[in-house]
């Protein structure tokens, strides 16, 4: 039986503090962790001071994790960006409930491949699974939510971004969180795509993955 074995590190890691980056990824870490706990078998734990590694229970649970991942983020102001691999495949030793390391299998290789590719073409959130068509159809919907870290609007106010992204509060609402106008907000949704993100998001919470 395949498991869902999600990695991550740090984009551009060498270029900052390393002890910071090391403090933030494990707070990161953390609050994912206790976020998601219902979607993960063996929890996201730091194998280098600016990778991590988890077992998901299945591929949609690894994809909110991710996500959970993206928003923590972005409600930090963005102090590091984060690049993905998800890939279903087996792990041979028992899976660790505690914590993710210690672990073998051709499964955590090849992800561990991936991950460590140095390709500048390289897709932000890279998926694989055995169901090619799942497989595809993922790639090509997290390459549209991935584009959403180019958005200059991200880039300028990422708390904001998020709010409107993850949230369901009305302009009023997000207006009066962060002391703007309400005709601001409206702009900024229109002006930030937010209608495409925030489908794309539903569609990939609801589930196309084929077992």
């Amino acid at each position: 039986m395949s498991s869902f074995i999600l990695m991550g590190d740090v984009i551009g890691s060498s270029r900052q503090n390393a002890s910071d980056l090391a403090n933030q990824l494990q707070g990161l870490v953390g609050s994912v962790n206790a976020a998601r706990q219902d979607d993960i078998v063996s929890p996201l734990t730091v194998t280098l001071g600016d990778e991590f590694q988890a077992v998901c229970k299945s591929f949609e649970g690894a994809s909110r994790t991710v996500q959970q991942c993206n928003e923590g983020l972005l409600r930090r102001s963005r102090p590091f960006e984060l690049r993905y691999v998800i890939y279903q495949g087996k792990i041979e030793t028992e899976i660790n409930p505690d914590i993710a390391h210690g672990m073998l299998g051709e499964g955590l290789t090849k992800a561990r491949e991936l991950l460590s590719r140095k390709d500048s073409s390289r897709a932000r959130t890279q998926i694989v699974l055995e169901d090619k068509e799942s497989e595809t159809f993922h790639t090509l919907l997290y390459a549209i939510i991935d584009n959403m870290w180019n958005e200059p609007g991200l880039r300028r106010f990422p708390e904001i971004f998020a709010e409107l992204l993850y949230t369901d509060g009305s302009d009023e609402d997000v207006a009066e969180m962060f002391d703007r106008e309400r005709s601001q907000v409206w702009k900024y949704r229109r002006n930030w795509n937010m209608v495409v993100y925030r489908s794309s998001l539903e569609m990939m919470r609801q589930g196309f993955f084929r077992q």
